[in-house]
């Protein structure tokens, strides 16, 4: 966590990020038709980038994350937009249960910093409703080049191992498309990586 403790007040400075974040958020309100739901979860939030531009799907939107610098920023960020339907949670799915559950959990760049995949992807379906959305937005498995400070668990995320493991939990209805394409210099070279968008059904 001690990566995002110390960039926390400055996590949302990076344009890329913001415009990352309402691009996918754009895409999922639309798979949807725009639809509303009763609760939702953000899980690895952060400072809450992705929640802010889809809390207004929600009656009730948890958002939980462990790095404590990153929800204070998001703390902050929700007192000064006079949000109420926000509640903040420290938390860690494989360490801690979540007492309640959601019709839709959704994250984004999170699970490519996650060591105990399988066991997240469990956690998560456990807290679903039955007919609840999961939503998975991440880095496509690359070469390593994208996180150059090597500071990450996974270079990025295999599509058809994860896809393959959501239908073994019982996930049906697997949507995937790229949801954003990042670009950036590495060696001297632009290069992209490209951002999938995973929705799926309990």
């Amino acid at each position: 966590m001690s990566k995002f403790d110390n960039s926390a007040l400055t996590w949302d400075n990076k344009p890329m990020r913001v415009e990352r974040a309402k691009i996918i958020a754009e895409k999922i309100i639309n798979y949807f038709n725009g639809k509303h739901f009763q609760t939702g979860m953000d899980y690895g939030c952060g400072t809450g980038l992705l929640g802010f531009f889809l809390q207004e799907q929600f009656e009730k939107l948890y958002m939980v994350d462990s790095s404590e610098s990153m929800l204070e920023v998001l703390r902050q960020k929700i007192k000064s937009s006079g949000i109420t339907n926000m509640f903040v949670e420290n938390l860690d799915l494989l360490k801690n249960n979540f007492n309640n559950k959601v019709d839709v959990l959704f994250n984004l760049m999170v699970l490519h910093h996650i060591e105990d995949i399988e066991g997240i992807l469990q956690a998560w379906y456990n807290i679903l409703n039955n007919q609840g959305f999961l939503i998975i937005s991440d880095l496509e498995k690359e070469d390593g080049s994208y996180h150059a400070d090597g500071n990450t668990v996974h270079n990025g995320i295999d599509k058809l191992e994860l896809k393959n493991s959501l239908k073994k939990l019982g996930f049906t209805n697997i949507y995937d498309e790229t949801g954003y394409v990042v670009t950036k210099e590495v060696n001297g070279i632009m290069r992209d990586y490209p951002i999938f968008l995973i929705i799926a059904q309990k």
